[in-house]
């Protein structure tokens, strides 16, 4: 239904389409303002990305990176980084939910965050592009269950076993 609506539609034609540029979804936001949240579902953002963009580079160059987010200038800040990798560029601060998931559901190469919005972007994505590039996600989702394994990642995806300091970083 999702893809088929006249907004959705307006917002993936409104995306630049570039095959080859790698999209980071970072989620931020409740994750970690409200402290449940942070306690559940936060980790070590920064060294996810280290090894998930290393992960995309092993696999073929990068041309550029597309940062969608709900904190852009948190990423603006812990993430400039990136530029030394590839020019990098972040989603319109007039972004809504829509412009977001359009970002990500157009991405040929993407990074996700441990949240359902970016499963959801991912899946939308391998409906548009059936020979997607790279999806990479991390394991972790959430502390609630005891393995921490996400039971939402697509066997197809790429999947970050660990990171530097581990998931409760």
């Amino acid at each position: 239904m999702v893809l088929r609506s006249i907004p959705f539609s307006a917002a993936l034609a409104q995306v630049p389409r570039n095959e080859k540029r790698v999209v980071i979804n970072v989620r931020r936001g409740d994750y970690y303002s409200v402290p449940y949240n942070r306690g559940m579902y936060s980790f070590d953002i920064q060294e996810y990305i280290k090894v998930a963009i290393q992960r995309a580079l092993d696999q073929q160059d990068i041309p550029s990176i597309h940062l969608v987010s709900d904190d852009i200038p948190w990423c603006q800040l812990r993430l400039g980084w990136l530029n030394q990798i590839a020019p990098t560029t972040y989603e319109s601060t007039s972004r809504t939910v829509l412009t977001d998931l359009a970002a990500i559901a157009t991405a040929n190469r993407l990074i996700l965050a441990n949240s359902t919005f970016s499963y959801w972007g991912a899946y939308i994505s391998n409906i548009l592009h059936s020979n997607f590039d790279t999806v990479i996600a991390p394991r972790f989702h959430s502390r609630k269950s005891a393995s921490t394994s996400a039971g939402q990642l697509d066997p197809r995806w790429t999947i970050i076993e660990n990171i530097p300091g581990g998931w409760d970083s």
